[in-house]
This record gives C-alpha cells, sequence and structure tokens, in this order.
C-alpha cells in the first residue's frame, strides 16, 4: 500500500513538472513574485530557476515511480514541500497574492487564500504520507537485516 502511496506522488511530482514546461515564461514570473531573494533577478536567471524546480520535480517523481533510491528522493521531496509550504505562509500573508504555480498556473495568475490554504493541506498530507513511508521502510529494512544474520 505505501508504495502505491509513493508511485502516486512521483506521479503528482511529474505532472506538476509537466505542467509547468508547457508555461516556463509564467512560471518564471511566479518564481519571481514568490520567492524572496529572485525579485531582481534577471529574466535569463529566472528561466534557469524554473527549469531547475521543473528539472528536480520530474527526477524526483520518476526516481519515486520507478523505486530509484527512494529513501534519499522522499527525504529531498519532503525538505522541498517544506521550503514550497514556507513559499505558501509568506503569500497567505500578501494582500493579492500570485498563483504558486505549484500544480500548474492558473489562468489569471492570480491565486485565492483557498488555493494557498489547500495548498499547505495538501504539502502537509504529502509530507506525513513521505514520512510513513520512510519510517515503514527503515522499520522493515531493519527487520530484514536481523533475519538475515539470524538465518546466518
Amino acid at each position: 500500500m505505501l508504495i502505491v502511496v509513493q508511485v502516486l506522488v512521483g506521479l503528482l511530482l511529474s505532472y506538476a513538472a509537466v505542467s509547468k514546461a508547457m508555461n516556463i515564461p509564467i512560471f518564471a514570473f511566479v518564481i519571481q513574485s514568490t520567492v524572496p531573494f529572485a525579485g531582481n533577478a534577471s529574466t535569463p536567471t529566472l528561466v534557469m530557476m524554473a527549469q531547475g524546480v521543473m528539472f528536480a520535480e520530474i527526477l524526483i517523481g520518476v526516481s519515486l515511480v520507478v523505486h530509484f533510491y527512494s529513501r534519499i528522493m522522499r527525504s529531498v521531496e519532503i525538505v522541498m514541500f517544506v521550503v514550497f509550504s514556507g513559499i505558501l505562509l509568506m503569500l497567505l500573508a500578501e494582500e493579492n497574492p500570485v498563483s504558486c504555480g505549484c500544480l500548474g498556473i492558473s489562468p489569471d495568475g492570480m491565486g485565492s487564500r483557498a488555493e494557498l490554504i489547500f495548498g499547505l493541506v495538501r504539502n502537509a498530507f504529502l509530507i506525513a504520507m513521505l514520512v510513513t513511508i520512510s519510517r515503514s521502510s527503515k522499520h522493515k529494512g531493519n527487520q530484514d537485516e536481523s533475519q538475515r544474520m539470524q538465518s546466518a
């Protein structure tokens, strides 16, 4: 069951990356509007940052789907979700927040408080799922190791 959840998280990340890839200039604007240190960055820098986020999401997503370095990728994704959640919290403090672009850019480019709150709840749920999977697989790995030692 937990492996299915890991695959679903991987597919969600892959979907997020593809949806951002379809609109790189708008996603670059979202980065400029939402990431504190990116406000004065040049357009090529913003595009590189957008491509970097997309590359990370697709790499982690595919790795989770095919179980390639799953433990490391789950840890990296937990950190990414925490960072993304911090950005969402900062956006909540703004009067007219820009869409976070988390799972694609909203058509008008504007976010809503409900969208941001949903993103925070979704991220908390995904973090909890990834932590549960990591703990379960670590515990299972410890059991497998002790069984191998006992049989030797």
